[in-house]
């Protein structure tokens, strides 16, 4: 895939532990590291009832170009929706990176 057919941009972000007031290990927060240019490509998508409630759930693959260091536990963010990566795979010439996501609505 060449990088003019990636049209969305949005901020990838990583977990990182800030200390608390004392010094300690606080609560983990998401820092941007890199705003990037992005395919994102739905995969399935299911519901399901639970306890009386209606849940959904989307799988997405989101096509970047490479970049060392992105694991899952790291964020995508772009307009108003949420993509917590699960796992992040090279792409077969290792200039791609395929972050598989779920995706959940901003607030």
């Amino acid at each position: 895939m060449s990088a003019g057919r990636r049209r969305f941009q949005g901020q990838l972000q990583k977990p990182v532990t800030q200390k608390d007031a004392i010094g300690g290990a606080g609560k983990p927060v998401l820092t941007t590291v890199a705003i990037v240019w992005a395919d994102i490509e739905a995969l399935s998508g299911r519901e399901w009832l639970s306890a009386d409630a209606h849940n959904a759930e989307v799988t997405m693959r989101i096509k970047i170009n490479a970049r060392p260091g992105v694991t899952a536990g790291w964020r995508f963010v772009c307009g108003a929706m949420l993509y917590d990566v699960k796992a992040a795979l090279p792409g077969r010439n290792r200039a791609e990176l395929f972050l598989m996501c779920t995706a959940k609505p901003m607030g």
